[in-house]
């Protein structure tokens, strides 16, 4: 995410030294270039950072963000981001990564579209049934004994779907 804030900074940076411009088109609506063509007016573009700063924050640690807590690598796996999955029992198989593995006085809990999936899980390897067929969104959380939450995953985007039927054989 701080390579893709970086990159957009920079483009909008050469974008404004390149210089932008404005102008009406004929239909009356409003276009911008970076080439002075006839009847275009300069414009100034201003990059506010703070903005794109809150941005970086929010994903680094924030509902969508991962924050490890105390183990080095703590993420999903399986399903990847905006993957496609087709079961008909509306299931996935939720694969996660936790190094070092989890402790004996932590436990896991799975939110599928920010509601706790039932269970005690400890095992990093989990089928999730009954899910609704569409858009949906998985997180991991991992609490101590004290039921706190000390490390997430990022949330994970994906999209459920029927199997396509088969084609029929020749």
């Amino acid at each position: 995410m701080r390579a893709l804030v970086l990159t957009t900074i920079l483009l909008l940076s050469s974008f404004a030294v390149a210089g932008t411009f404005k102008w009406i088109g004929p239909d009356g609506r409003i276009h911008y270039t970076d080439r002075p063509i006839r009847g275009a007016q300069p414009v100034s573009i201003q990059v506010d950072t703070r903005s794109l700063e809150a941005t970086e924050n929010k994903s680094a640690g924030g509902e969508s963000g991962s924050d490890p807590g105390p183990y080095d690598s703590f993420e999903i796996l399986n399903p990847q981001p905006n993957q496609t999955v087709r079961d008909a029992a509306g299931r996935i198989a939720l694969s996660l990564l936790i190094e070092p593995p989890l402790s004996t006085d932590h436990r896991l809990q799975i939110l599928v579209n920010g509601q706790p999936v039932p269970g005690n899980n400890r095992l990093p390897q989990v089928t999730i049934r009954g899910l609704a067929f569409g858009s949906n969104r998985v997180q991991a959380r991992i609490h101590d004994d004290l039921d706190e939450t000390i490390a997430s995953s990022a949330v994970v985007d994906f999209h459920l779907r029927k199997p396509l039927p088969e084609e029929p054989r020749p």
